[in-house]
């Protein structure tokens, strides 16, 4: 009899191994399929941000009335910056390539011809004059410039000249034609430097004028501040950036908060991808916007597990979301933009913080708010860093010196229909002044910080914290508008957790590695109850 129970046992032993082995095999297979999806879906990307673009250059159309008034507003701050900002030029030369959806690159260029013509013009050339403009283009992009021919010559008194670059040519010859123009008229060009060579036309043009000694002069300050106040129109646009963006960190902390209630896997790479598709399909989100009309600023970053590096090219990496042996430290930051107009949002998010983390959050957000306090128009950008890094010194119950030294570079750039001026940078040397009417990005970080309580080398070691916000500077006397909304406070932004279990050594192992062992469990066990969390 105790031999056949030991048969038995064996038996049953053996059947829940093959059970555990097929639930990883299966896992393993599941897994390759869902990488091999997500990988069909970022080479997609590309192609849906070329399919929006498309859509919406499908019939090309422009505000006359927002043409002529940023057209004046161009030529006047020309005239005043003439010796200043645009180095005494006096003749403005930009240009792009053909399209790169592919990436997401800002140009300055880009950001005039939409500002302008409310219209990308890709593969153009464009030269503003004392008495009028040469364009070299194509196709409906030539046929837009033209019906712009009357309301340039009735509102700005500017003659224009379309030159016609035939298709499948390389506009060569039409380029020669504005040369030919600089030099009879012994022209000073100014060009964006970091684009003179964005497009063939634009190379031949720096080159020629190279060839003929003719020197550039940069005017991409001066560009910058003819398009620094936003208009009526523009605003509008900002609006429903902000609605996107802050929408869209809405969905990021319900599925962080879903992930920690039911102690799910998700890495910080999947978060960064779900949330990038809720931004360009905004019917996920409960908004109403054409799906053409909307993109990322950048891909949405999240970090946690003592990796945090908070720059706007970070990259959310492929480890699980870090909650389980808390204190843990989760950041955010998300960027969206509407007819190409941008808004940012970012924050930090605490599961059972330590007093000494609640304390130095609560250092660094009062910091952003002098910051943004300091954020009015005539102030200087080097006077909202000082600002923030002043309140962080004097902070009180913290390491101020300390916190000061740990603080970003900067803390935030003007945005609009680029995602960072750097005209306009917040450092604490940028004496450029602040104008009422102008959109920032202010995002104070710091990062490197050490928590004394956790163990060496654990992931709960080091951690950072950004806060940002977009924000609208005021007329003359007025407080500053922050449009992102998103609760921040330090109860906010805080989660307790009921439990106290063991800590979860398993945090910083990539998901694929984790959803086996888990699925393996799971077969073997079933399903774990899960313990109750809740926010602060």
């Amino acid at each position: 009899a105790r031999s056949e129970r030991g048969t038995v046992r064996r038996e049953a032993a053996s059947r829940r191994a093959s059970r555990v082995r097929a639930a990883k095999r299966a896992a393993r297979v599941e897994t390759r399929v869902e990488t091999r999806a997500r990988d069909a879906a970022r080479r997609e990307r590309p192609a849906r941000r070329r399919a929006r673009r498309s859509r919406a250059m499908g019939a090309p159309t422009m505000d006359d009335a927002a043409c002529a008034a940023r057209m004046r507003c161009l030529y006047e701050t020309w005239r005043a910056e003439r010796d200043g900002a645009f180095g005494g030029a006096s003749a403005l030369v930009v240009g792009t390539g053909a399209n790169k959806e592919d990436d997401l690159r800002y140009l300055k260029a880009v950001a005039l011809e939409v500002w302008l013509f409310s219209y990308e013009l890709p593969d153009t050339l464009l030269m503003f004059t004392e008495r009028g403009m040469h364009v070299v283009a194509g196709g409906k992009k030539a046929a837009l410039m033209e019906n712009a021919r009357e309301v340039l010559k009735e509102e700005c008194g500017l003659d224009l000249a379309v030159h016609v670059k035939p298709k499948g040519e390389d506009g060569a010859a039409q380029a020669a034609a504005v040369v030919e123009a600089i030099k009879s008229e012994n022209l000073v060009v100014g060009m964006v430097m970091k684009e003179k060579n964005e497009g063939a036309m634009m190379q031949y043009v720096t080159k020629a004028l190279g060839e003929a000694g003719m020197e550039i002069k940069d005017v991409t300050s001066g560009v910058s501040l003819a398009m620094a106040a936003k208009d009526e129109k523009e605003l509008g646009f900002v609006n429903k950036a902000v609605t996107l963006t802050s929408k869209a960190l809405g969905f990021a902390v319900k599925e962080m908060e879903a992930t920690i209630e039911d102690e799910k896997k998700l890495t910080h790479a999947k978060l960064s991808e779900m949330t990038e598709d809720a931004i360009i399909d905004p019917s996920r989100l409960g908004l109403k916007f054409p799906p053409e009309d909307v993109d990322i600023c950048y891909p949405p970053i999240f970090q946690s597990g003592g990796e945090y590096d908070l720059k706007y090219s970070a990259e959310s990496a492929n480890t699980k979301l870090h909650y389980a042996s808390p204190p843990a430290v989760v950041h955010m930051s998300v960027g969206a933009r509407y007819t190409q107009y941008c808004a940012n949002v970012g924050r930090t998010y605490m599961v059972d913080p330590t007093p000494a983390q609640e304390a130095t959050y609560a250092a660094i957000l009062a910091a952003q708010e002098a910051g943004i306090a300091a954020l009015v128009d005539g102030a200087t950008c080097a006077s909202v860093y000082e600002a923030v890094k002043s309140s962080l010194t004097s902070a009180e119950g913290v390491d101020g010196a300390t916190l000061a030294s740990k603080l970003n570079k900067n803390v935030g750039t003007a945005m609009g229909l680029e995602f960072r001026d750097m005209t306009f940078v917040l450092n604490g040397k940028c004496e450029t002044k602040i104008k009422a009417g102008m959109l920032f990005n202010l995002a104070v970080g710091v990062q490197g910080l050490k928590e004394p309580s956790a163990k060496e080398g654990s992931k709960n070691e080091t951690y950072a914290v950004m806060i940002a916000d977009s924000v609208l500077v005021g007329a003359a006397g007025e407080t500053p508008s922050v449009l992102t909304t998103n609760p921040k406070g330090v109860k906010e932004i805080s989660y307790i957790m009921n439990d106290d279990d063991d800590d979860d050594d398993d945090d910083g192992a990539t998901a694929d590695e984790n959803d086996d062992d888990e699925r393996a469990r799971e077969d073997a066990v079933g399903e774990r109850p899960g313990d109750a969390r809740e926010p602060r």
